[in-house]
């Protein structure tokens, strides 16, 4: 026959079979092997002055918030784990208020602490720790200013609270708001140390989170916070703080101006369902964001009944939204401004 196969090719070819099947099921115990230790960290501590004792190690991963516990022996320390991505993990002691924040990732880091100064640590092993350090040299000196104007800020208002003379007080409260203006000044300042971070660190896990920040800040345009997110490295877009990046943003696009405004219920006073969509045949609804704590949102009621009063009866309907979470607050502060619901 023209296709005959003699019995040692079909030896051969029973050979080759057999070592790609054992090559493959070799692959592939690799490969699940792999995807375990690709998750797993391990941090190796030194604590300096502090031989004994327990730590606590805090981060979020998957959503979840984990929390570990070491035992300090001989002044070192241990832990061992799994983390899905680089995050921002936090360390304390036990009955202590004070700790660290720090960038830590699937690898082996080694971490020094000293018990004189908790907060001059040492992380190594962390490429994203590295990067948060990058941006801390960064940002250190502008906050090292905005302290100052604050310290400056509280000393003038008690200045201001024990001065007598109407003159002085004067003098003092306009200092006080040029030194509020300089601390402001400072934030912008800080914000575009952020924003210039962001810009040269597209790959970096640290660079969602300041994005967040600033857009929420609302320092940049929406437009220009989705050009920079779109520019992130995709493995940033979908890592957990790129997913809130991705989220706000969403909800802000759906909240652009010109846009429908979505729909919301929520409860009045007297526990009566209220929902945006019930004044849709009005000609004008204003949503009113305010709350007991806030002097300015308060202090705007009484113009807002003026125009109820006002425009009511051409279609305007005044919708107030309060952020009070305590309940008791929320009822005084109505019934004192004679909101009526």
């Amino acid at each position: 026959p023209k296709y005959k196969i003699t019995q040692e090719k079909q030896l051969n070819m029973k050979m080759t079979k057999y070592i790609i099947l054992v090559l493959l099921f070799a692959l592939n115990a690799c490969n699940s092997g792999t995807d375990s230790d690709s998750n797993s960290y391990t941090i190796n501590g030194e604590f300096v002055g502090q031989d004994t004792g327990t730590i606590y190690l805090s981060y979020e991963s998957m959503s979840s918030r984990i929390q570990d516990t070491a035992l300090i022996e001989n002044g070192k320390l241990i832990f061992e784990g799994e983390v899905s991505e680089p995050t921002e993990a936090m360390v304390t002691l036990e009955n202590d208020t004070k700790s660290v924040r720090f960038y830590m990732e699937p690898a082996v880091m080694s971490l020094s602490l000293n018990i004189e100064d908790i907060e001059d640590f040492k992380l190594t092993g962390s490429k994203t720790q590295l990067e948060n350090d990058e941006l801390k040299e960064m940002t250190d000196p502008v906050y090292d200013r905005m302290n100052d104007f604050r310290e400056q800020t509280t000393k003038l208002r008690d200045l201001v609270k024990n001065e007598e003379s109407d003159d002085q007080r004067a003098e003092l409260e306009i200092k006080l708001t040029e030194i509020n203006q300089q601390w402001s000044n400072t934030h912008v300042e800080l914000e575009q140390v952020w924003l210039k971070f962001v810009q040269t660190h597209p790959s970096s896990y640290v660079t969602p989170r300041f994005l967040y920040m600033i857009e929420a800040n609302e320092a940049i345009s929406l437009d220009m916070a989705i050009s920079l997110f779109n520019g992130l490295d995709l493995e940033i877009q979908n890592s957990q703080f790129g997913n809130r990046v991705k989220e706000h943003i969403r909800l802000k696009e759906k909240n652009r101006i010109g846009n429908l405004a979505p729909d919301f219920k929520a409860l009045d006073i007297h526990g009566e369902t209220v929902s945006l969509s019930q004044f849709k045949n009005n000609s004008i609804v204003l949503l009113d964001f305010w709350a007991s704590w806030c002097v300015p949102c308060r202090e705007e009621i009484k113009f807002l009944k003026v125009l109820y009063e006002k425009y009511h009866s051409q279609g305007l309907e005044i919708v107030g939204i309060s952020q009070d979470r305590d309940k008791e607050a929320w009822l005084s502060a109505t019934e004192k401004d004679g909101i009526e619901i």
